[in-house]
C-alpha cells in the first residue's frame, strides 16, 4: 500500500492547528485554550472538519504515538544516542524538538548550524499566505537518497511547535505543508533535510 505522510496536530495558546492528515498531541498550553480561534483540520480527499480544544485534549499521548508508528519508518528519525526523542513511537513534535536541539544527522555525520550546509535556494522554507490558508514549500528533490524529512511551524512568541509534518521520500517535490491558522498568529517555518540538516525560514504573521 502507498505510505502516507504523518502530520501532528498540536494545541497552542493561539488555537488548535491542523492539516491534511493528523494526530492530536497534548501541549502544556492546552489548558489555556477556551474560546480562541480554532485551526481547521482538513484532508485533501475529505470535507473540512473542525475540532474543539476539548476534543483535542481527550486524545492521549499513547494514541498519538500509535498513529505516528502506523506510518512506518518514513518520516521517523531513529538516530542512536537520542533514542528517547527519536524512537519511532515518539510524537512528531518531540522528534523535531530533538532535531532542533541536536541537529543530529546520524552516525559519522557532522552537526551543522541551522542554514549552514547545502543550497539555501533548495532548503529555505517558502511561505505563501492566502487569508488564513498557510502553505509552506521547500523546492527540494524528493528521492530515497536525498529528501526533506520534516516540515514544521512554531509559534514565534512562545517558540512552541504548533504543527509538524513527516514526509516519506516518495512524496512529490516540492515538499509541502498546508494548514489554516487564526488571524494575527506569528509563526516561523522549519524543515529538516536528511543530508543537510536543519533550516529555518523567516517569521510571518497570518493576516
Amino acid at each position: 500500500p502507498t505510505m502516507k505522510c504523518c502530520l501532528a496536530l498540536i494545541a497552542t495558546a493561539a488555537g488548535v492547528l491542523s492539516c491534511e492528515a493528523f494526530t492530536a498531541v497534548p501541549s502544556p498550553h492546552l489548558s489555556a485554550i477556551r474560546s480562541t480561534a480554532i485551526f481547521s483540520a482538513t484532508d485533501e480527499a475529505a470535507d473540512e472538519q473542525s475540532f474543539t480544544p476539548e476534543q483535542v485534549s481527550r486524545r492521549s499521548f499513547t494514541s498519538a504515538a500509535a498513529v505516528a508508528l502506523s506510518v512506518g519508518v518514513a518520516g521517523m528519525v531513529t538516530a542512536p544516542g537520542y533514542a528517547e526523542a527519536y524512537q519511532t513511537q515518539a510524537p512528531l513534535d518531540k522528534q523535531v524538538k530533538a532535531i532542533e536541539t541536536a541537529n543530529y544527522m546520524g552516525n559519522f555525520k557532522p552537526i551543522y548550524e541551522p542554514n549552514s550546509d547545502g543550497d539555501p535556494t533548495k532548503h529555505l522554507p517558502k511561505v505563501t499566505l492566502s487569508g488564513n490558508d498557510v502553505t509552506v514549500e521547500i523546492p527540494h528533490v524528493m528521492t530515497e537518497e536525498h529528501y526533506i524529512k520534516f516540515i514544521w511551524l512554531k509559534d514565534a512568541k512562545t517558540n512552541e511547535v504548533v504543527v509538524v509534518k513527516g514526509l516519506p521520500p516518495t512524496d512529490p517535490s516540492p515538499a509541502t505543508l498546508k494548514c489554516k491558522a487564526p488571524s494575527g498568529v506569528e509563526l516561523r517555518p522549519y524543515c529538516f533535510c536528511n543530508l543537510h540538516g536543519l533550516w529555518k525560514g523567516e517569521e510571518f504573521t497570518v493576516a
